[in-house]
């Protein structure tokens, strides 16, 4: 009886735990939505952090939008090393970020931070002065998107991984909103620009809303995956409680006849 028991057993507690998985991964989903108000929170509170930012030199500014940047991909709930990477490539060819979806599709993001002018723009009295300085602003701005562009990212790279799916377009990740706008009311054409470079502006708003897309894409394949495996371990249960109800029948008959063997 243990020897047919046993398998029984062993399959019932393998559905329990798969059952309990897939539970847990919907409840993890629900809590991680749940966080993203508070995520926007606390980019909210980042941003208390700019003025040390544009006092610094070059440099800092530019290790920080890399540490902003790797920060907004772990908030989303992206594993590293398995959502997305970090600094992976050559000496001359290495973006911030690569970030993969469910469908194999790869998007590249590389951070890139204009203050200086920006910083000397706000802090102008005379207009001439202010007008000059807006202008290098966006000069900036527009360097930082040609100098991206020129990069050709997702070209070398998929040239390199013929295995995956790049995405034609090079994320430039500003990890100021202020900034950015800034330069975009006065030259609203920056955005055209960007586009017709295979370069999209994101900022660290609109960068959370596309991670959440990705990060409710790879929720619903692991979902999906749980749901089958409960099929197929229900699948298996009823094939082992069949093996165990004809084995227990043939018990049965067994003792059965061992009863008549008495008699006799």
């Amino acid at each position: 009886l243990d020897a047919v028991l046993t398998p029984l057993k062993e399959q019932m507690i393998r559905l329990q735990d798969v059952t309990l998985t897939a539970q847990n991964a919907s409840t993890s989903l629900g809590e991680a939505m749940g966080k993203d108000v508070e995520a926007i929170g606390k980019i909210a509170k980042e941003l208390s952090g700019v003025a040390t930012a544009l006092t610094s030199d070059t440099r800092y500014q530019g290790r920080k939008g890399e540490e902003i940047l790797a920060e907004k991909l772990r908030q989303a709930g992206l594993e590293e090393n398995v959502n997305f990477f970090l600094q992976r490539g050559t000496d001359t060819d290495r973006p911030d970020a690569q970030v993969c979806d469910t469908e194999n599709r790869w998007l590249i993001i590389d951070s890139k931070v204009s203050l200086t002018a920006y910083i000397e723009y706000m802090e102008a009295k005379d207009e001439t002065v202010k007008a000059e300085k807006l202008a290098a602003h966006v000069a900036s701005v527009r360097g930082k998107i040609d100098q991206l562009a020129k990069k050709k990212y997702p070209k070398v790279f998929g040239d390199e991984h013929r295995e995956r799916n790049y995405l034609p377009v090079t994320a430039m990740f500003v990890p100021y909103e202020a900034p950015l706008m800034e330069a975009l009311r006065a030259e609203p054409s920056l955005w055209q620009f960007a586009a017709q470079n295979n370069v999209v502006l994101i900022t660290p708003l609109t960068l959370l809303a596309y991670l959440r897309l990705v990060y409710l894409a790879w929720q619903h394949e692991k979902e999906a995956r749980n749901q089958q495996e409960i099929v197929d371990t229900a699948r298996e249960l009823l094939s082992r409680t069949n093996n165990f109800l004809i084995a227990f029948e043939e018990i049965g008959a067994a003792l059965g006849k061992l009863g008549d063997t008495y008699e006799t």
